[in-house]
């Protein structure tokens, strides 16, 4: 007898490959972001901005800010995290000084507190250490104005702060690291080259202004 023909498997649909694919996306995605928060937990992603002035880092725990003090010399720590307090006697122990900006990570900086991390940067005693939870986003921009400000890279020089080397691999143009985007954004429209510190300082401190909007408002507008 004749075997029965075999039926052809059936391929799924476009439309379902593309919603299988997008779901492995968002489980990658959610995956990497939740990873990401806790790097700190497990790797300093600590690096030189500018030799014996600036350094970077995701938030320290108590022994690496000692081991860091004793190596670098650190004398002053800015700390971009929001709430976290926790390491706050181990720098009074150390004499270092904390400059604690609280740079909400969601949302564009706050006009007033890109302006105060541009001052604190500029006048704070060094060597300084930038850090805010996982050292990528936040700590990237304000590396990137560490890098002109006292280490006197151009923009696109110090642009490289904010990349996959330290971290940083999603960018979002609503989120804290969207700033750099309004700048060039700002520049193209001027037609302006991206420039250097003395561009970027005036721009940031006399056109750039984000309301203060809080944390919160600005979740509730992306769910």
């Amino acid at each position: 007898m004749d075997q029965p023909a075999k039926k052809k498997a059936r391929k799924p649909s476009k439309l379902r490959r593309s919603l299988i694919i997008s779901g492995v996306a968002l489980v990658c995605c959610s995956a990497f972001g939740y990873a990401n928060s806790r790097l700190y937990l497990f790797y300093p992603n600590f690096h030189t901005v500018v030799d014996k002035q600036v350094y970077r880092s995701a938030r320290p725990n108590a022994s690496r800010l000692h081991r860091w003090f004793q190596q670098y010399g650190i004398q002053t720590v800015i700390d971009l995290e929001c709430g976290d307090d926790s390491d706050r006697p181990e720098m009074k122990a150390l004499g270092i000084v904390e400059l604690d900006i609280q740079w909400p990570s969601g949302r564009l900086p706050p006009t007033a507190k890109l302006r105060g991390l541009i001052t604190a940067i500029e006048t704070c005693p060094k060597p300084l250490l930038i850090h805010c939870r996982a050292g990528a986003e936040r700590t990237g921009v304000a590396s990137i104005i560490a890098a002109m400000a006292i280490g006197h890279q151009d923009y696109d020089t110090a642009r490289q702060q904010l990349s996959s080397k330290y971290f940083h691999v999603w960018h979002d143009p609503e989120r804290a690291e969207g700033v750099v985007d309004v700048y060039e954004n700002y520049c193209r429209a001027k037609h302006l080259s991206t420039g250097g510190w003395e561009q970027f300082r005036q721009w940031a401190m006399t056109v750039y202004d984000e309301p203060d909007v809080p944390e919160s408002h600005h979740q509730a507008a992306r769910n």
